[in-house]
């Protein structure tokens, strides 16, 4: 259903925010910045994936 979709599309947003937001403070602390930015689109095509899984799986 719709429903599930959208929940799971907010899910995953909270989901990948929440580990640019991590990843981008551990970085800046720990390595650099090509770090972060790694990390940021890792999760960015991680989000990106589910989303569209769970908006075809539930639509």
């Amino acid at each position: 259903m719709v429903y599930y979709a959208v929940y799971y599309a907010v899910y995953y947003v909270v989901y990948v925010v929440y580990y640019v937001v991590y990843y981008a403070v551990y970085c800046a602390i720990y390595y650099a910045v090509y770090c972060a930015i790694y990390y940021a689109v890792y999760y960015a095509v991680y989000v990106v994936y589910y989303v569209v899984y769970y908006v075809v799986y539930y639509a």
